[in-house]
């Protein structure tokens, strides 16, 4: 059952005839060995997961030793190494994050922004943590593109940013315009084709869709714009990026392309304040009722559709298309997807591996991301979750857009959101949500700055202030109350006395005097702020020695002896204002005395019901 792998599958001579190790034959290696498992009995498979876990047991220890100094995988938390590895005990559960050291990240950082990669790609690429995918996306370097990646920065893609005052359409190859970067209007011998306004406006303002065909006309050199009521005639939405050259408004039109009936925010978006409120308003249903919807990125119509799977997982994961904010909306809430590649379409559910190819390095970790954009039409619905860490790395020209293009996949109207000012769409969001996990207190980023709502974040999405590393929102709970006062929601609690939390303070020490567990508290990378008073801390389950969590330092300012929701099961709750993300580590005993600051004890420690306001 344990077949011996022969040397020359692993072991290969460099150019100066150094022996090295390598990779290159383990994947066939793997596909031969789960050819063999599935021809056993279950007898000996159990046998065989008894030895697996003893051998990964080993394996993990030798990985312990020698990454104890600069291991990949409390990054996100923004521990110390030394906080992490305390006391030389145990650890479990590390499989979710890549073995992957500060020196060896900064190197692949390197190589791959010499490649040509952008450095957002890069951060995300990374922040997948699976060094399967890195190995995967080095080999086979970025897609081919004319856009230039020198301003680009770790959060943010530049290229794929517009200035809607300044935008120019693309012209068709046949058109003697298409490399001139002057506007419709100029002198140019480009003509535009748009659909007669007023009408456009009309069946909007009615509540219906426009949807278009083109026509051709015997003697004229545009084609007719037809335009029709959605509702009556079956349409194709198209779903782009405006940097590749499709975007415009409905007045302005677009450089004219025979075609069948469709929807294109560029023909059927007019400026006018209040219809185009109203196109927004109804974009979700835009995309759920298209026959289907079809993906323009110039950089996936690079890609053919004989090349290997691997390849165009890759190629969607980071095209521009993925990377833009209402494309989220566009891509999830449909009947079909096709994606346009060069030489012909591709149903964005056959990127999905099945059988043999599922497990394959690193189908599934990639696919996982796609899975994501069709769950909603698998199961009807998306988490808050879902949409979360959808949001991460993509970006927008406008901001204010966040709430308003992720609405419909969260079942609430965006027409609630339109009139509201823009830094408070995100508190409403929430609000109309109800509930949502309650490890929502924990992300990193920036928080919001109201009355009760200093737990939330700004924004989702890392370009704008929003988490790019540390926890990520849970996508199967929703046990937080979201209340006009605050969060309402049942964390594990420690109450000391009042704490003074410094700017770039160093650990303190905590000693739990009710249960004699022993605690380290730090704070993150990403908080170090200003100086703040602390009473409470908060987690989200109690803790093991050798653990490692996330924290929440917060200040109590009263107390309620009744149920603070209908939906509460708990008679008292204490309320309480967020302070600072902290890092809380369970330790067996103190050491390193000299690199931390003092030692508070708490006497009182266990489950409680708060309100974070």
């Amino acid at each position: 059952m344990e077949d011996t792998v022969p040397e020359d599958v692993m072991i290969m001579r460099s150019e100066s005839g150094e022996r090295i190790m390598t990779n290159k034959g383990l994947d066939k290696a793997i596909q031969d060995w789960i050819h063999t498992m599935q021809r056993r009995d279950e007898d000996q498979l159990q046998g065989l997961r008894e030895r697996m876990n003893l051998n990964l047991a080993k394996a993990q220890a030798l990985l312990f030793e020698h990454f104890k100094t600069a291991f990949r995988v409390f990054d996100p938390l923004g521990v110390l190494p030394w906080l992490a590895f305390g006391n030389g005990r145990s650890r479990f559960g590390l499989s979710w994050w890549m073995v992957l050291s500060k020196v060896h990240e900064e190197l692949v950082r390197r190589e791959m922004t010499d490649d040509g990669w952008c450095p957002s790609m890069v951060e995300y690429l990374i922040n997948l943590g699976s060094t399967s995918v890195l190995e995967y996306a080095c080999e086979a370097g970025p897609m081919r593109s004319s856009y230039s990646h020198e301003a680009c920065s770790p959060m943010s893609c530049a290229a794929y940013i517009v200035d809607p005052e300044n935008y120019v359409p693309k012209h068709a190859e046949s058109c003697g315009q298409q490399h001139v970067s002057s506007p419709a209007g100029a002198d140019n011998d480009c003509e535009y084709c748009a659909a007669p306004m007023d009408q456009v406006e009309s069946l909007i303002l009615s509540g219906d869709k426009p949807v278009v065909t083109l026509r051709e006309v015997p003697g004229h050199q545009l084609p007719f714009l037809e335009l029709h009521k959605g509702s009556d005639f079956p349409y194709v939405a198209i779903s782009h990026v405006w940097a590749d050259g499709l975007g415009s408004t409905a007045e302005k039109g677009l450089p004219r392309k025979p075609g069948a009936a469709l929807w294109i925010d560029s023909l059927c978006v007019p400026k006018a304040p209040k219809a185009r409120e109203l196109a927004i308003a109804m974009m979700a249903r835009i995309y759920l009722d298209a026959a289907a919807v079809l993906v323009l990125d110039s950089g996936l119509q690079n890609c053919r559709s004989d090349e290997h799977l691997g390849t165009k997982l890759l190629r969607t994961l980071t095209c521009g298309w993925m990377r833009r904010l209402w494309t989220l909306q566009e891509a999830t809430l449909n009947r079909e997807l096709h994606l346009v590649l060069a030489d012909g379409q591709w149903p964005l559910k056959a990127l999905i591996p099945h059988g043999d190819l599922y497990f394959q390095r690193p189908l599934l970790r990639l696919a996982s991301e796609l899975f994501r954009l069709i769950k909603w039409s698998t199961y009807g619905s998306c988490s808050l979750g879902d949409v979360a860490r959808a949001l991460t790395w993509r970006n927008t020209s406008k901001r204010s857009d966040e709430t308003l293009a992720v609405a419909g996949l969260l079942a609430v109207q965006p027409s609630t959101l339109i009139a509201i000012r823009p830094e408070e769409r995100i508190l409403r969001l929430m609000q109309a949500i109800g509930r949502v996990p309650r490890n929502v207190l924990f992300l990193h980023g920036e928080k919001l700055q109201l009355p009760g709502f200093s737990w939330a974040p700004t924004s989702f999405m890392a370009a704008h202030g929003g988490a790019a590393k540390g926890p990520r929102l849970s996508t199967s709970d929703a046990d937080a109350i979201v209340t006009p006062r605050g969060l309402a929601a049942t964390y594990f609690a420690f109450i000391l006395p009042r704490k003074v939390l410094k700017r770039e303070m160093n650990p303190w020490r905590l000693r739990d005097t009710k249960t004699g567990k022993l605690y380290i508290v730090g704070e993150t990378e990403s908080d170090s702020t200003e100086s703040s008073s602390c009473d409470l801390l908060l987690i989200m389950n109690d803790t093991y020695p050798g653990s490692v969590v996330s924290c929440v330092g917060a200040l109590i300012t009263g107390h309620m002896a009744e149920p603070l929701d209908k939906e509460s099961n708990s008679p008292y709750t204490v309320f309480c204002r967020f302070r600072r993300r902290l890092i809380l580590n369970c330790v067996t005993g103190f050491t390193n005395a000299g690199e931390v600051e003092d030692e508070v004890a708490t006497p009182v420690s266990g489950r409680l019901p708060v309100c974070v306001g």
